[in-house]
C-alpha cells in the first residue's frame, strides 16, 4: 500500500516538473475579445466578471492590450492578457451582431440623451431623464443621478456643464 501511495506521489512530482508554466493566448489588434473585470461582490478577491465582446485597438506589449467598448461611449482601457478571452462568435457575426451583443452584455440599454433632472418627491434623491437608444420617447423614464453619474460619466458630466446657472445641476 505504501507503495502505491508512493508511485502516484513520484508521477504526480514527475508531471508537475515537466509542466512550463502558464501560455497566455496571444492576441492581436483588431481581435474581438471579452475582458474581465475583478468584482469584490463574493468575498473573494479574484472573482471575475466578464463582458464584451470588446476590440483591442493597440499592443503595449506581448501581455498588455488596449482595448475599447464596440458601442458609444467607446471607452478605452489597459488590460493584461490573463483577463482577456478571445470572442469565438466574432468570426461568424456581423459587427451590428457584435454590438448588439455588447449591448446586452451591459444590461440591454443604452443611454442616448440626458434631457432633465429634479429632485424627486417620493425619494428625495436627484434624478435624471434618460431618452433611451432604440426606444420611443413615451418610454424615457427618470433615473436615479448616482446610477446615471457611474453608467455615463462624461454624458452626465456634460449635462451638467451645458447649464451650469441652473440650480438644481449645480447641486447634484
Amino acid at each position: 500500500m505504501v507503495d502505491a501511495s508512493e508511485k502516484r506521489r513520484r508521477a504526480a512530482r514527475e508531471r508537475h516538473s515537466r509542466r512550463q508554466g502558464v501560455k497566455l493566448q496571444k492576441f492581436s489588434e483588431g481581435d474581438f475579445v471579452l475582458a474581465a473585470t475583478a468584482t469584490g461582490r463574493s468575498g473573494n478577491k479574484l472573482a471575475l466578471l466578464w463582458r464584451g465582446p470588446k476590440r483591442i485597438v493597440k499592443a503595449l506589449n506581448d501581455f498588455t492590450f488596449e482595448v475599447a467598448d464596440i458601442i458609444p461611449p467607446f471607452d478605452v482601457s489597459v488590460r493584461h492578457a490573463s483577463r482577456l478571452q478571445l470572442y469565438r462568435e466574432a468570426a461568424r457575426g456581423r459587427a451590428e451582431e457584435l454590438q448588439e451583443q455588447a449591448i446586452y452584455g451591459v444590461g440591454g440599454h443604452l443611454v442616448e440623451a440626458l434631457r432633465d433632472c429634479r429632485l424627486s418627491p417620493h425619494t428625495h434623491r436627484y434624478e435624471m431623464f434618460v431618452k433611451w437608444y432604440g426606444l420611443d420617447d413615451v418610454e424615457s423614464s427618470w433615473e436615479p443621478a448616482e446610477n446615471i453619474k457611474q453608467d455615463v460619466p462624461q454624458l452626465f458630466q456634460a449635462f451638467l456643464d451645458a447649464e451650469p446657472h441652473d440650480p438644481i445641476r449645480a447641486e447634484i
